[in-house]
């Protein structure tokens, strides 16, 4: 079955159907969290801009002039959200790390060995790589989608992920390596 566009999905919204914003919500969601972290870096504060991202979203579809590209417009207002956010909080940079890294391995320790291992490489990636990631192999999304999503040119996306590949096999390989020095 063929996924509903953005384009319909905006303009079933804009007609009233609610679901379909639902459905668009759904659809970039982790994305839209993903950039947040960029910014505001703890889980918490994340989900508030994520959520007031979508609001305003919601509150301003009727201005969206170009409906297929709703992805990369939802990326810009969950930037400004997260900035917006970001210069609210007066935390200084070392706290938000150290609360970062320690809400990363709270919830580390709750999932197995090897998505630990997973989750931990992950966030070892720059943000851009770290974003296209997730966007394509933890939402499924292809590589034109996250494209238009992010507004980059798909041969920098194409880059981007195959950099990442090889950064986390290169690392895979050094943690193998390590534990089988043990």
């Amino acid at each position: 079955m063929n996924e509903i566009s953005d384009e319909v999905l905006v303009a079933r919204t804009c007609a009233g159907e609610t679901a379909a914003y639902g459905a668009l919500v759904s659809r970039y969601e982790n994305a839209a969290r993903v950039v947040a972290l960029k910014y505001v870096r703890l889980h918490h504060l994340a989900e508030d801009v994520v959520q007031q991202a979508f609001l305003r979203g919601y509150e301003k579809l009727g201005s969206l002039r170009d409906r297929s590209r709703f992805g990369s417009w939802l990326m810009r207002i969950v930037q400004n959200e997260a900035c917006n956010c970001a210069t609210r909080s007066n935390h200084a940079t070392a706290q938000l790390t150290e609360a970062s890294e320690r809400d990363l391995t709270t919830n580390a320790e709750r999932l197995d060995d090897e998505t630990q291992l997973a989750v931990r490489l992950l966030n070892l990636l720059p943000e851009h790589e770290r974003l296209v990631m997730s966007l394509h192999y933890m939402d499924g999304h292809s590589v034109t989608e996250i494209a238009q999503m992010t507004g980059r040119p798909i041969g920098t996306v194409t880059k981007q992920l195959s950099r990442a590949t090889k950064r986390l096999q290169s690392q895979m390989k050094r943690e193998e390596s390590h534990h089988e020095r043990r």
